[in-house]
């Protein structure tokens, strides 16, 4: 059963209008879709790999991953899905998934119909332009992933990812000026990484010593983050995080 929102911003477009021009009938528009609402629980496999791509999916609040596995079931996180993410972002060109989506917290989805997506983006090319730009964040923050992997040592790693996770959650509100929840494991952190849980484990406890990060469950306490950025060499240009907003024509 598809049913009408409300007009209060949802994650995505508080997304977009951080980094974009949207203008409020597009961004209206957006929110005035048509969904469903869909609530899954922590280690749910929301896609799974080759399945078909049907829906326009967002992501409004928890935490979800794109995974692969290894012939032997090793997983690699390849990318976090945080609110205001979409899911599903090449609905329109790709009908097959060739990796896995699961749920690392308890999430809830926006089910959108391709076809009521496709008709608002046809009258609202400002929505049009900022989504293909949020579809291109995703791919530079996969490639900034890649070179996390490849060329930091593990603490630099952690940092970086901390970093991160933060700035992605406080453009959509969703984290304080210094602090964020963290629902992860350091088995998920591990995979994301490319690390052993020893070398997570020691990493963090490295970071919380020399008085980087302060650790209280799942909250994380980021002490001081030009001093963390400057260790790990963090930046935010492939976040496009300077406010430089862009008219979205």
């Amino acid at each position: 059963m598809f049913t009408a929102p409300d007009f209060a911003y949802t994650p995505l477009a508080t997304r977009l209008k951080y980094y974009m021009d949207v203008g409020d009938g597009d961004v209206a528009a957006l929110e005035g879709i048509a969904y469903e609402e869909r609530h899954v629980v922590r280690g749910e496999t929301i896609f799974a790999r080759g399945q078909n791509i049907e829906w326009v999916v967002l992501i409004m609040s928890g935490w979800a991953a794109r995974t692969r596995y290894t012939r032997d079931g090793a997983r690699q996180i390849v990318n976090f899905l945080l609110p205001g993410d979409i899911l599903t972002p090449d609905a329109f060109v790709i009908r097959q998934l060739e990796h896995e989506i699961e749920a690392l917290s308890s999430v809830t989805l926006r089910i959108l119909a391709m076809t009521d997506m496709q008709a608002v983006l046809e009258r609202a090319n400002g929505l049009a332009s900022a989504l293909w730009w949020a579809a291109a964040q995703e791919d530079s923050i996969v490639r900034e992933h890649v070179v996390r992997l490849g060329r930091r040592n593990a603490q630099e790693r952690i940092a970086h990812f901390l970093l991160e996770m933060h700035r992605r959650m406080l453009v959509v509100k969703q984290a304080a000026e210094n602090s964020m929840i963290l629902p992860l494991t350091q088995a998920e952190i591990a995979d994301a990484l490319g690390l052993s849980l020893v070398h997570v484990n020691r990493s963090l406890s490295f970071l919380q010593k020399e008085g980087h990060i302060d650790r209280r469950n799942t909250v994380i306490q980021l002490l001081d983050i030009p001093r963390l950025a400057e260790f790990c060499d963090f930046d935010t240009l492939y976040l496009s995080l300077e406010r430089q907003q862009q008219a979205a024509v």
